[in-house]
């Protein structure tokens, strides 16, 4: 089940080579009535086992535990199901600019005072239930879609005729045929439609699985087009190639692409 291990209480796990210093984290987030201290760590090994063992929401982590191996486990981290969400703390400033690199939720200058650790933690758990509700918003769409192809709605190739999105706090659907691109945005992908920027999600490669690649086609990593709405061809210098498309958007075909756009379009290259 895509929500499987979700919480309401933010359980974490609090990590310092400073031995003095998890002791204070941990007696410090005891008093954090919405905070769930589940392990500490003032190793690289122990923190480790830690996560294997624990799975926390939230990670504290010590910047300089990164040069002694910590940024193999931070990597780790962000390639789980479920990544925790991260919170530094450091005796200066100077690592700030890694933490935030990290897209971490705060960055703490050692002492850390109770109060800046009580509002991290509630920024983390904010964070949390905003993926929790986006996780439950997809596997409502997936639902949505089954219920849809079972009962014939869908049509006979097996491709979506429209998706669901949040508009106005409400689930509503937008023929595809409305939609102009896709563009992925981090861990969203957004559908630039007639009416409206719709955020979706899903992947930008399971909605090129579920739409018609007779009519969309992807031409960048990032990029999923309605040729249908496109209008031209611009070339780029010093190389590349755009497509313009009905909204007067230029959209970027990747080199890699090219090849398969211009074959789909039925256009030959042209010096």
């Amino acid at each position: 089940h895509v929500l499987a291990g979700w919480s309401q209480t933010t359980r974490v796990l609090a990590a310092d080579g400073d031995q003095t210093a998890v002791d204070k984290l941990g007696l410090a987030l005891l008093c954090i009535p919405d905070a769930e201290l589940v392990a500490t760590a003032s190793s690289i090994a122990e923190l480790k086992r830690s996560v294997r063992a624990h799975l926390p929401d939230v990670v504290i982590f010590e910047p300089e535990m990164m040069d002694r191996g910590g940024a193999d486990v931070v990597a780790g981290l962000r390639a789980l199901e479920r990544p925790p969400e991260l919170i530094f703390t450091a005796n200066h400033e100077k690592h700030a600019i890694r933490a935030f690199e990290l897209n971490a939720v705060d960055f703490l200058v050692k002492p850390v005072s109770f109060d800046r650790l009580r509002e991290s933690c509630r920024r983390a758990g904010e964070r949390l239930r905003a993926r929790q509700a986006d996780a439950r918003f997809a596997e409502l769409q997936r639902l949505l879609l089954t219920l849809s192809s079972a009962s014939g709605a869908g049509p006979a190739a097996g491709h979506a005729r429209s998706i669901w999105v949040k508009k106005d706090g409400d689930l509503t659907q937008i023929p595809v045929e409305d939609i102009h691109w896709l563009q992925a945005a981090g861990d969203y992908v957004i559908a630039h439609a007639d009416d409206a920027e719709h955020f979706l999600g899903d992947s930008l490669t399971t909605l090129q699985d579920r739409l018609d690649p007779a009519t969309f086609l992807r031409v960048h990593r990032s990029a999923i087009v309605n040729l249908a709405h496109v209008r031209s061809l611009r070339k780029r210098r010093p190389r590349g190639i755009a497509l313009v498309l009905s909204s007067g958007k230029q959209v970027l075909v990747g080199p890699s692409f090219e090849a398969a756009v211009l074959e789909a379009m039925n256009v030959r290259r042209w010096r």
